[in-house]
């Protein structure tokens, strides 16, 4: 039986109780995916690229990095792209141009950013080829929050 529990900043299921009371613990102590790849993003420096295939996503996540930054005291200049019918060809189940189109873009961005976030889950799967051709840092989402919980548990 799936065991749900739900907490002030978000819901955690599991197929056990613990499961769950452990994800909860998380997001309580460590916050979100999203929030854990803005504090790296921060940790790497103040110019931060923000690519989403949504042009909906750039915004609250722009708020977002720079509410994190005004909580650390530190400057953040965010540079936004929106990558047109890179999100249609993942659904159309062409990943190749999906990742290509994001790479491009991202590749757009440099040199004028010391970092760049891919800024919704689904991109994720994009981040290899993206790295390959920029010369700065690319972080999603998924692979922050796993960094974080591994330093949690370290």
């Amino acid at each position: 039986m799936t065991q749900s529990f739900l907490g002030r900043r978000g819901i955690a299921v599991a197929p056990h109780n613990l499961a769950s009371e452990a994800a909860l613990r998380v997001l309580r102590d460590g916050g979100n995916a999203l929030e854990a790849m803005i504090a790296a993003a921060l940790d790497v420096g103040a110019r931060i690229g923000v690519v989403a295939t949504s042009p909906t996503a750039i915004p609250a996540q722009t708020s977002q990095l720079r509410a994190a930054a005004a909580e650390r005291g530190t400057p953040v200049e965010v540079t936004p792209a929106v990558v047109p019918g890179a999100l249609e060809a993942l659904n159309a189940g062409d990943a190749v141009t999906h990742d290509r189109l994001i790479a491009e873009s991202a590749g757009a961005l440099v040199p004028g950013v010391d970092v760049i976030c891919l800024s919704q889950f689904s991109m994720a799967r994009a981040r290899a080829v993206v790295q390959v051709k920029v010369p700065v840092p690319v972080l999603t989402s998924p692979a922050a929050a796993v960094a974080r919980l591994k330093a949690m548990l370290a």
